[in-house]
């Protein structure tokens, strides 16, 4: 991502570029494999304490709901993406350049 054009507008590509890139990989990586183990040991936790096959389960959603899981997928890829650029942001201040401070017709404070 860091060879697109517009990938000065995200916010979480702050600080990344073609040198540090890797190391923000890594980070990753790591984050997806502590996520991966700690699925594995929730479901060795379910196999002993309830008998419920917990890959078991997951192949059967995966099997009969598959266009339902990947439409929610892209979605949620898309809402990341595009959510997450400078742009879109929200402005809690209440000022807005484009409010006139002429109050011609209405009782005005300001």
């Amino acid at each position: 991502m860091t060879h697109l054009p517009s990938a000065q507008y995200h916010a979480e590509m702050v600080g990344v570029n073609h040198d540090n890139v890797a190391n923000m990989v890594f980070t990753m990586f790591i984050y997806a494999t502590l996520e991966l183990l700690s699925f594995m040991l929730l479901a060795g936790i379910m196999k002993r304490n309830c008998g419920i096959d917990a890959f078991y389960l997951l192949a059967f959603v995966l099997q009969t709901q598959m266009p339902f899981v990947l439409s929610k997928l892209m979605l949620w890829m898309m809402f990341t993406l595009t959510f997450r650029v400078t742009h879109f942001g929200a402005d809690l201040s209440f000022q807005f350049d484009w409010i006139a401070k002429d109050c011609n017709n209405l009782s005005c404070e300001n």
